[in-house]
């Protein structure tokens, strides 16, 4: 290898030598090199550059192994690997030995992405592979496949394809390209802590694979102790989002959340039965029952009651059926005042209970947890054993607490506004409420979706959560002012389950209204329409350049926000696996919701937008709930809004399967390049990161360009 890369330099003099690097290029007059490929049959997967004859080495080493073959094909302007090969005996081996075998002499990069055994390899007349003749590789190819191999790993890759909804799970395979989200990994955090491994919402964030993650969790004897500190009844502050809802200038007493419930199958189900969970729900999950106090001194705070006392912890109404008339007498029940958070509608003949619960008591994580516990009560009861619920964790009244105490420490400086005033104007708040709101939902096609998922975010190399708010910026700027540059305050909901406010902080199971809210400003001018509907460069180039906005915000707003975003993750990812003899949420229901939410509270914005993935028999679906103020807008401009969103989310898809996405400056941080210098860089390289240089290389660098010889030192 030496004597052959290592060969004598025509342009020097006696014994120096030049380095074959196999890159093909032309001088060009001006002194520049033009790369045309390669002398060899090196080949760049991934940003690595490797040597097919060494993926032929490791196959023909394997006992076994006759002869082998590596092609490559190109799809999506990723590059494929291709093995082929033959037995010494017939039967041997399957694919999935083969590259399993594979995983212990060669690099993830350098696997192929399938393996195809064959009797003989095809050749030509003059003894060549013809590459011709050879088998199309499989349509489905496991890419890298790898199943887990150690109990840290089997446990991770179950839970992962239980809250993803898969059947198995590749233990490369990044959570976020799969389909996961921020509030999805507070369900994955949630179950490893159950089974015993000490897991943090920032670890997933962190290794987003199961074999990184594995390395990195330690096992927990028992599960993690509650600080002494953490005392769950007693006075309580309220949170910022709480503060919100009582600044809307009307009532707020019965703004709530509604599930609706159906019944186990073919089991006979009584008013005890239903008393007896809803009496174990609460004395578990005490934030249920909290309570509002107002003082003529302090204004007001919150008292969550301790169990044993008689303090009513929620209303049941009994009925044969569900209907509008009883799900509103059932709601008129909620009182804050006396910590009366829950309400329940037992429908005994058809079998459905409605769960009516005031917002600061639950959130979308929430339910999660209470549908699983009310099925575990339900489990124990009907078994006739005594209910016995998972640990809840840290509780609700100790992180107000702390969340109180830090924004005490932490206050916010005030900036000067720079930003115009928002281009919507705000709701009226004696005639826009919660009743006279529109409300209209849609739902994307499962192909966009699968596609939104999966592809856009890796292309972008962001979140779902971040194109679906970009794809919101621009479907109003394209309604309220497509032609000019446009500025939006919006608001945008979060989970809020901030467990880096402090150690030993354990959220994943805590009932309560942990949302969080900030305004963030963005400013685009949408490209033409045509544009973004055929997923033209110009709308690429606007996604980044919104993506950079969202990632380092530089502009302060005082203005209260008029628009609202909020994406809740998939709301049913793993739900459809319920068994009928468990409780599961009704999924025809949704008009019975409705009626449950049109309360008298004053809307908080004039346009609103709730997004979350669908989980169906043929899917996933993209769901999106607009709400609106109709004093601003009237339903025409809705609907046209509504087209405007699903042509923006097609677009974007459109721009991403025909080659689009790229890193941002904030992609590349610390490394600091324009959005034009990284452009230029990826158009001309195949670019899989952008790196600073090491104070190695920078010391290299230095040398070099400084130095008066006409030698370079480190040149080989």
């Amino acid at each position: 290898l030496t004597a052959s890369r290592f060969v004598a330099c025509p342009f020097g003099g006696p014994g120096q030598r030049m380095y074959r690097t196999g890159d093909l290029v032309s001088w060009l007059p001006d002194g520049q090199l033009r790369y045309h490929g390669r002398t060899d049959d090196q080949i760049k997967i991934r940003g690595h550059r490797i040597e097919p004859a060494e993926i032929h080495t490791a196959l023909t080493h394997l006992p076994g192994i006759a002869t082998a073959a590596i092609t490559t094909t190109t799809t999506n302007h990723a590059t494929h690997l291709h093995a082929y090969l033959t037995e010494t005996t017939p039967g041997t081996h399957t694919p999935t030995t083969i590259r399993t075998a594979l995983t212990h002499t060669l690099p993830p990069y350098m696997l192929p992405t399938t393996i195809t055994i064959i009797d003989t390899l095809p050749l030509t007349p003059n003894g060549k592979l013809d590459t011709t003749q050879l088998p199309t590789p499989t349509t489905t190819p496991t890419t890298n496949h790898r199943d887990p191999t150690t109990p840290t790993e089997e446990l991770l890759a179950t839970i992962y394809a239980q809250v993803l909804g898969r059947d198995h799970i590749n233990i490369d395979d990044s959570f976020f390209d799969l389909g996961g989200d921020s509030i999805l990994s507070m369900q994955v955090v949630a179950r490893a802590r159950a089974a015993g491994l000490t897991c943090h919402p920032r670890d997933i964030f962190t290794h987003h694979t199961v074999a990184r993650l594995a390395h990195t969790l330690t096992t927990t004897a028992t599960h993690t102790p509650t600080p002494p500190e953490d005392i769950p009844t007693g006075d309580l502050p309220p949170t910022p989002i709480m503060k919100w809802l009582a600044t809307l200038d009307g009532p707020t007493d019965q703004f709530n959340q509604t599930l609706i419930l159906n019944a186990p199958t073919n089991t006979d189900i009584t008013t005890t039965d239903i008393t007896t969970i809803l009496d174990a729900l609460t004395t578990h999950h005490l934030a249920l029952t909290m309570a509002t106090i107002t003082t003529t001194t302090t204004g007001w705070h919150l008292h969550i009651p301790h169990p044993t006392s008689n303090t009513p912890r929620y209303h049941l109404h009994t009925t044969d059926t569900l209907t509008p008339d009883t799900i509103t007498t059932t709601r008129n029940h909620l009182n804050p005042t006396t910590g009366t958070l829950l309400t329940a509608n037992w429908a005994t003949t058809t079998g459905q209970l409605a769960l009516i619960i005031h917002h600061h008591a639950i959130d979308a994580i929430s339910w999660r947890t209470l549908i699983e516990d009310l099925n575990t009560a339900w489990t124990h009861h009907h078994n006739g054993h005594p209910i016995t619920l998972p640990p809840t964790g840290t509780s609700f009244r100790h992180w107000a607490t702390l969340l109180h105490t830090h924004n005490q420490k932490q206050p916010p400086t005030p900036q000067p506004d720079t930003t115009p005033p928002p281009p919507l104007p705000p709701p009226n708040p004696t005639t826009d409420t919660y009743t006279t709101a529109g409300h209209h939902s849609t739902t994307l096609d499962t192909t966009t979706t699968t596609t939104l998922l999966h592809h856009t975010t890796t292309a972008f190399h962001t979140s779902l959560h971040d194109i679906l708010l970009i794809a919101y910026t621009l479907t109003t700027t394209q309604l309220l002012n497509p032609h000019t540059p446009t500025t939006l305050t919006i608001d945008i909901e979060t989970h809020g389950r901030n467990e880096e406010l402090a150690p030993h902080l354990d959220l994943t199971r805590t009932i309560g209204w942990f949302t969080t809210k900030h305004p963030t400003t963005l400013t685009t001018t949408p490209p033409p329409h045509h544009h973004i509907t055929t997923g033209h460069h110009t709308l690429g180039t606007t996604i980044k350049n919104l993506k950079q906005q969202l990632h380092t915000p530089t502009t302060t707003t005082t203005h209260t926000p008029t628009l609202a975003f909020n994406y809740l993750g998939h709301l049913t990812a793993g739900a459809n696996a319920i068994p009928e003899y468990l409780w599961r949420p009704a999924q025809d229901e949704l008009h019975l919701t409705e009626v449950a939410a049109a309360v008298p509270t004053p809307l908080g914005h004039t346009l609103a937008i709730n997004v979350g993935v669908v989980d169906t028999g043929d899917g996933p679906h993209l769901q999106t709930t607009f709400t609106w103020a109709r004093s601003v807008l009237d339903d025409t401009q809705i609907t046209h809004l509504t087209q405007l969103w699903h042509d923006t989310l097609t677009g974007i898809t459109t721009h991403v399967i025909n080659g689009g996405g790229g890193l941002t400056p904030s992609d590349i941080t610390p490394t600091h390049l324009t959005q034009t210098h990284i452009d230029h860089l990826t158009h001309h390289f195949d670019t899989a990161d952008i790196l600073p240089l090491t104070p190695l290389q920078q010391g290299l660098l230095y040398h070099t360009q400084t130095t008066t010889t006409p030698t370079d030192l480190y040149a080989m």
